[in-house]
């Protein structure tokens, strides 16, 4: 599925969206038929064992289970508007979309698990130098 979303090309290869304190990023590109790929990229935190002058300067691979640096990101779907809402969507509309985890996670990390339908946004603890992969899609506006 990663293969797919990073072969996909809709008009713009996508590329960083938002950057917020500390170190919190999204990064996007549309898919197509209304929907879009989003990582929510955390840049902060620190490694194991790892020596570095700061965290985001670290040269070795993080602990995914580490809990230091992890944070809570979120993803307004409005910053995706322009790509998921549907045709005439009034701009600053609240839309309700379906969110999959490209990576799926568990036993079956290498297939996407469908993670359900979210109001306004999506919000996800993310490890510290981790992403979250997400496709959005069938995006409705809430009435």
């Amino acid at each position: 599925m990663a293969l797919l979303v990073n072969q996909a090309y809709f008009g713009f290869a996508g590329d960083r969206i938002s950057t917020a304190a500390v170190g919190r990023e999204l990064w996007a590109k549309p898919l197509g038929n209304r929907s879009a790929a989003a990582v929510l990229f955390n840049r902060n935190g620190t490694t194991f064992k790892c020596v570095a002058a700061a965290p985001i300067d670290a040269p070795c691979d993080d602990v995914p289970a580490a809990t230091t640096g992890a944070q809570r990101l979120r993803l307004d779907f409005g910053q995706l508007a322009r790509w998921v809402a549907p045709p005439g969507t009034p701009a600053g509309a609240p839309l309700r979309c379906s969110v999959t985890d490209v990576y799926g996670g568990g036993a079956d990390a290498g297939r996407a698990a469908p993670l359900g339908v979210f109001a306004n946004s999506f919000e996800r603890t993310v490890a510290p130098h981790g992403v979250a992969f997400l496709l959005i899609g069938n995006c409705t506006v809430q009435g």
